[in-house]
């Protein structure tokens, strides 16, 4: 080109240079021109400007680099124009609100989805602690074992969960017989304190008021200090319908002694009824594992008992009004 709007044959209309057209030749013959002989893509001849189009060649290196699939910009299209268009500040607004509105749908769903893959791994935990239960009765003369018992000869306290020495160690408890993977006893949706100190896992208590029984809470053990007798599995009447262990929890914690809501003779001599509730920390429900070894996720919740309701935290309660979810019968 050789001024403003004016088209220079001569000259090639996508990069400026000569386009060697023999028809601009200032020979005395002019034969076909060279883009005669060539094959030029459409998609090429659409970078020619509107004003250009047919009336200037476009020159072989420009052919040549198009072929060769290598990009060059068009000079006659202004740079701002090659450039993708950037984002209005409107635009860019209303794309903010979109994925907030997503999340805000979508966050309540997966923190749901969450909540219940604990409360299914909680039922796990449940169910194996049930079978350990079954495993012990079947070792132990059809036995379960014992909730607690300090042996004051040795200083060993021995618990249904943990077994704690005097020089402080902690192994797993009297219902693993020893062994276990003791993470196994931490409900995934309990955070807080454990019941006792010294306890790495907590989260679940053990049906004490009928089953397993406690040192010293027996009407028939004035002293205080004998080995709590716990039931037979053949004793219990009605295994679908008698809990064994479940989410325990109270205002201090977790607690690893259930309890019934009402005295039986075998806490008779136990107060505090209140400190061995269950949590319903799974959206409302709690986990329970029977003694026939099936587990379920429980909503009722009781918080009348012997002790005063008063007492009751919130979030937690008993699982009947009675004991019957607790007793043999």
């Amino acid at each position: 080109m050789s001024g403003a709007g004016i088209i220079d044959p001569a000259r090639c209309p996508l990069c400026g240079g000569p386009n060697e057209c023999q028809l601009c030749s200032v020979a005395a013959y002019k034969g076909p021109c060279w883009c005669m002989r060539e094959e030029i893509p459409d998609e090429l001849l659409a970078h020619v400007p509107e004003n250009s189009r047919r009336r200037a060649c476009i020159c072989g290196s420009c052919v040549e680099k198009f072929k060769s699939e290598q990009y060059f910009p068009t000079p006659h299209t202004p740079r701002a124009a090659r450039c993708p268009p950037a984002f209005t500040l409107v635009e860019l607004l209303v794309v903010i609100a979109i994925i907030t509105i997503l999340a805000a749908m979508l966050l309540p769903a997966l923190a749901h989805a969450q909540s219940r893959a604990k409360r299914i791994q909680c039922l796990n935990n449940l169910r194996q602690m049930a079978i350990a239960a079954q495993v012990y009765t079947g070792d132990n003369a059809d036995f379960y074992p014992f909730a607690y018992y300090f042996d004051y000869a040795n200083g060993v306290l021995y618990c249904w969960d943990f077994t704690t020495y005097p020089n402080n160690s902690v192994l797993p408890g009297v219902l693993w017989q020893g062994q276990t993977n003791p993470q196994i006893q931490q409900c995934p949706s309990y955070i807080g304190p454990a019941n006792w100190i010294d306890n790495p896992y907590t989260g679940y208590n053990y049906n004490t008021s009928y089953i397993g029984h406690g040192q010293g809470e027996s009407a028939g053990d004035p002293t205080g200090q004998a080995p709590p007798i716990p039931a037979k599995s053949a004793a219990v009447r009605h295994p679908a319908k008698t809990a064994l262990f479940g989410d325990g929890q109270y205002s201090g914690g977790a607690n690893k002694f259930m309890r019934a809501p009402w005295p039986n003779p075998g806490d008779a001599n136990f107060t505090g009824r209140y400190a061995g509730t269950q949590g319903f920390r799974h959206n409302g429900l709690s986990n329970v594992s029977f003694c026939d070894g099936h587990v379920e996720s429980l909503s009722a919740c009781f918080t009348n008992n012997s002790d005063g309701a008063a007492h009751v935290a919130p979030g937690t309660g008993f699982l009947s009004s009675s004991n019957s979810m607790y007793d043999l019968e």
